[in-house]
């Protein structure tokens, strides 16, 4: 299904930073929606949310890469790794 409109709310209420080894990493908690307007109805719905949801960054090369959210923090980025969540 396609959607218009879409927008997010993210509301962070805890950052923290810490090294792991030589590595900068964030967890930051955050609740928050992603939401759409459906095309033909133009009804607004919930297409995904989170509550007190943690994520899991590290800082490499120069720039946060986004690690997860579920379960425990992987100990690398991904190649592909890049900015997919709400929060970026």
């Amino acid at each position: 299904m396609h959607y218009s409109k879409v927008s997010s709310t993210h509301l962070i209420s805890e950052v923290r930073l810490f090294k792991s080894g030589s590595q900068l990493r964030a967890e930051i908690t955050c609740t928050g929606g992603l939401y759409g307007t459906e095309p033909q109805e133009g009804t607004r719905v919930t297409l995904d949310s989170w509550f007190r949801e943690v994520h899991y960054l590290v800082y490499e090369e120069g720039a946060w890469r986004f690690l997860g959210n579920a379960g425990a923090a992987p100990s690398t980025a991904p190649f592909t790794s890049s900015p997919h969540h709400p929060l970026f």
